[in-house]
């Protein structure tokens, strides 16, 4: 049995309420304290004047009337406080003298033929509230040893005990906490382990780490090393008096791999059906929903990448991470990416999506985008799960500085939840000119045909004046999948034939790039 509180939003319209052990017993449905969230606490929505409601609230909890006497309770025994009636009235505490009640904490208030009234009671609207009378003490602790609403049982040995509050704690669950659980692998990542398990402090921990050099260790706090990739569990087993808990944090382990990607990189997402088998790591700081891919919507072809974020709770973050690229023989660089969101409410929405990019795996990361708010909206905010259509998507692009031309660079995408809708992305891309969007063309008239192809692919494309190009085939990661020599295109009309037999049947793009221009255009192998 507890002591229940239900802070809401809006209590009724009242700082809070709590009806009397006696309505308790009949009603039990309205047993506990109903309280304002602006009342609680002495920091965020509320303020330390606005604290002392609690202690009011527990006074009615345990018996206790208002000091002028009655309740606030919608539809139970109620006086309006600073009436010259109350003096009148009683709240059936021999040593608090009948007062009209006051909203205000005036020290030399008097009513009801008082020298001076108690206005610092916690059965007061004063709000300077800080005492009970002796005669409430012996009030309350009465309720308390009363079976009326089950009182009494409050402070029994063994509700003590199975709520886990008696005066000898327990070992209630095990749990534990690491200092890094997205790690490199370039040289082997340290993690160290600590133990949270609560009430008390265990007799002894054993604890398993798969994938780690050590897989056990009976330390407190251990320091494991990973060497290999992978996605890794971790369990902690904890004794305490003849008793023990257990914990398994599946996928807790992040080990990233060595740089293997170069630019170009491209991805639309249509070669895994999830992230496992992607180049991409996903990081969710809580137990709710995570990046994803998904059929649900997509700006091309049918698969994107998505944070179903519409059953989030308030400051969920979400963190998909790119794979390392190694770009050191650039002269220049952008990532660009399409997105599309939509609020729930505009004149709540404060969700942000981040861009973040880091030298090396071993680097801090820095912010170089942040889209929030109104900005972030690619749509009207909507009352149901959102789904693009075409439009409600938008193509952002971000310069890299060329102090991140590593062999290991690095970039994530961070969501930051405040409730809202789902949001997408796709076409992420890393790249000379990452920014340029498929209609975008300087090449003139290109055309591809026939398409879908399944064994040799035509190239038509104009140009303005004869200049040296190459044609890429890419794969849906962005790797080239065949490389054609260059070759010095003529002014007007040229052709190019590509054999592609070798290819798997898939998705894939034609890039074609000169020193000044680049265009990329998608086909499909059959």
């Amino acid at each position: 049995m507890y002591l229940n509180v239900y802070i809401t939003s809006n209590a009724a319209g009242l700082a809070g309420h709590a009806v009397w052990p006696a309505d308790a017993d009949t009603i039990p449905a309205w047993d506990g304290i109903v309280i304002s969230h602006n009342y609680v606490g002495t920091i965020g929505t509320s303020s330390l004047t606005q604290s002392v409601v609690f202690a009011h609230e527990c006074g009615h909890y345990l018996n206790l009337h208002h000091i002028w006497g009655g309740n606030n309770v919608p539809g139970f025994y109620y006086l309006p406080v600073g009436q010259a009636s109350n003096c009148d009235e009683d709240d059936l505490v021999g040593d608090t003298p009948n007062t009209i009640g006051w909203s205000s904490c005036d020290l030399n208030a008097s009513s009801c033929g008082n020298i001076r009234d108690n206005v610092q009671n916690a059965m007061d609207y004063s709000y300077c509230n800080i005492m009970f009378t002796e005669g409430q003490k012996t009030r309350m602790q009465a309720a308390l040893n009363s079976p009326l609403a089950n009182r009494n049982n409050l402070w029994t040995p063994a509700n003590l005990i199975a709520t886990g509050v008696n005066p000898e704690p327990t070992l209630c669950a095990a749990d534990f906490e690491a200092d890094n659980t997205l790690i490199c692998n370039s040289s082997g990542g340290t993690v160290t382990f600590t133990n949270t398990s609560y009430h008390v402090e265990a007799d002894s921990v054993y604890w398993e780490f798969p994938g780690g050099d050590s897989p056990f260790s009976l330390l407190e706090e251990p320091i494991v090393v990973y060497y290999q990739p992978g996605i890794y569990d971790v369990a902690l087993t904890v004794f305490s008096n003849g008793t023990s808990h257990e914990i398994l944090k599946e996928d807790y382990i992040t080990v990233l791999e060595d740089s293997s990607w170069s630019y170009p990189f491209w991805d639309w997402f249509e070669g895994n059906s999830d992230l496992e088998g992607a180049p991409w790591t996903q990081q969710s700081l809580d137990e709710n929903n995570r990046w994803e891919i998904t059929q649900v919507a997509s700006h091309s072809p049918s698969h994107s990448v998505w944070l179903d974020n519409w059953d989030n709770p308030l400051m969920t973050i979400d963190e998909l991470y790119g794979p390392a690229l190694d770009i050191s023989n650039a002269s220049q660089m952008r990532l660009a990416f399409k997105y599309a969101f939509a609020g729930k409410n505009a004149a709540t929405n404060t969700s942000r999506l981040q861009v973040q990019l880091r030298q090396s795996c071993s680097s801090n990361w820095v912010t170089r985008l942040t889209i929030s708010g109104s900005s972030l909206e690619t749509a009207a905010s909507q009352s149901a799960p959102f789904i693009p259509n075409q439009s409600e998507w938008e193509l952002e692009s971000i310069n890299i500085p060329s102090s991140y031309f590593r062999e290991d660079f690095g970039f994530r995408f961070v969501f930051t939840s405040e409730g809202n809708n789902r949001i997408f992305l796709d076409d992420i891309n890393v790249d000379v000119s990452a920014s340029l969007s498929e209609n975008s063309n300087p090449f003139l008239d290109l055309h591809l045909y026939p398409n879908p192809v399944s064994d040799q692919l035509t190239i038509e494309f104009g140009l303005e004046q004869a200049i040296e190009i190459q044609i890429l085939v890419l794969d849906v990661l962005g790797k080239a999948a065949t490389v054609l020599q260059k070759i010095v295109g003529k002014t007007g009309l040229n052709t190019q034939l590509i054999d592609l037999h070798n290819l798997a049947p898939g998705q894939y793009l034609i890039k074609i790039e000169s020193e000044q221009r680049i265009t990329v255009k998608r086909f499909t192998v059959i």
